[in-house]
């Protein structure tokens, strides 16, 4: 085994079923990337017409996201980013690369979270 990161022994597992010719290249992924990301941002603004006169950027750019970002927030006016919301403790928490953009961006960052679930009430405990 070779040496990993922190110099630890890593172990790689190769899948013969898969084979790499399975496996779009990074220009391909990258590309599939930005087309479905352009199309969630264009249903977006179709539910939401005030949106049309805004400006926005579609970029799909390979590497570690916080770095990536925080480089993409160079001259910009705001960046903006999603939270997963992975629980109870992590959404009192921001991830890493929210943290990261904070700390590092040019721009303001704004950290948007997913809107709250309500539970619904059982029909038996309303009566």
């Amino acid at each position: 085994m070779a040496p990993g990161r922190r110099g630890r022994p890593s172990a790689r597992v190769l899948d013969d079923r898969l084979g790499t010719a399975d496996l779009p290249s990074p220009e391909e992924a990258i590309a599939d990337t930005k087309r479905i990301a352009r199309e969630t941002l264009d249903e977006v603004v179709n539910a939401h017409p005030e949106l049309a006169a805004a400006e926005f950027n579609v970029e799909a750019i390979a590497g570690p996201p916080g770095p990536v970002l925080v480089d993409a927030s160079e001259g910009a006016d705001l960046l903006v980013l999603g939270h997963r919301d992975r629980g109870a403790l992590s959404s009192a928490l921001l991830g890493s690369v929210g943290l990261h953009c904070v700390l590092h961006a040019t721009c303001p960052v704004t950290v948007v979270r997913p809107a709250a679930v309500t539970a619904r009430t059982p029909a038996a405990a309303q009566a």
